[in-house]
């Protein structure tokens, strides 16, 4: 069969051909030729689809890792934080500011630590948690650990013999991901006559997050890590080494939310 003519001593070359059919069918559909992308604009489509799924298949799975209370995820946006629940409105309106404003420094590529250090119930975590949704909107992976689950975990570990491969998958994604959420640093740790302590597993694993989050050649922050906790420096110092709370708790006012005054609002 050839293409093209149908003088058998004449044949189409199948370039001219498939020239003449492009041809006829920017015709006959109105296609402005001028308006179609180059190849260089194709391209460069392409690459940004390829890195928006690849940023959303990181960020699916990092949070297929998270420890949720009761293994029950929740969500908080800035647009929720409602300061008038608190006697000093004023005061919870600056939290609120306080938050936002490192959030937009982190999205900036900005490294640094933030602790949110309150009483129970006062909304610590729902703002640590704006933080995480303003940086996973930035394309961030985004982990959430409820210490407390993770230290249920490690006490399990004996009975069932899948939770340690669950461990070493979180331990690796706690180590490696952007933004690392830690939920009510401190509960996880006892205290008798305040002698403050945690079981030593915790106390390694922790100890391998905190070096593997620093950046020691340039002593500075690698990946962000936002902490809440009910707990004073000091008595966080008692349950774990003082390097592991020095590198993934900021000392300086200006990356630590303070609720000092804030109301129990929980369930309010």
């Amino acid at each position: 069969m050839t293409l093209g003519t149908s003088t058998t001593n004449n044949p189409e070359p199948l370039g001219t051909y498939l020239e003449k059919m492009r041809a006829e069918l920017i015709k006959k559909r109105g296609i402005k030729v001028d308006e179609l992308p180059t190849k260089e604009e194709l391209d460069r489509q392409t690459n940004i689809k390829a890195q928006k799924w690849l940023a959303k298949q990181k960020q699916d799975f990092y949070s297929s890792q998270s420890l949720w209370p009761a293994d029950v995820p929740v969500s908080f946006k800035f647009s929720d934080w409602n300061p008038n629940l608190q006697k000093n409105a004023s005061t919870a309106r600056d939290a609120g500011k306080q938050a936002y404003v490192l959030s937009k420094r982190l999205a900036n590529n900005q490294k640094f630590n933030v602790a949110f250090v309150g009483a129970p119930g006062v909304g610590k975590t729902s703002l640590a948690l704006a933080i995480l949704d303003e940086l996973k909107s930035q394309k961030s992976g985004t982990m959430f650990v409820s210490t407390a689950e993770l230290a249920g975990l490690y006490q399990q570990k004996r009975e069932y013999a899948d939770i340690q491969k669950r461990l070493s998958k979180i331990e690796e994604s706690m180590k490696k991901v952007d933004v690392l959420l830690l939920d009510d640093l401190g509960t996880e740790g006892f205290s008798a006559f305040n002698d403050y302590g945690v079981r030593t597993d915790m106390q390694s694993l922790m100890y391998r997050i905190s070096n593997a989050r620093f950046d020691f050649k340039n002593n500075r922050v690698r990946n962000v890590t936002l902490t809440t906790t009910n707990n004073t420096q000091e008595q966080l110092k008692k349950m774990y080494d003082p390097k592991i709370i020095s590198r993934l708790v900021p000392r300086e006012p200006e990356f630590r939310v303070v609720f000092n005054g804030f109301k129990d609002v929980r369930g309010v």
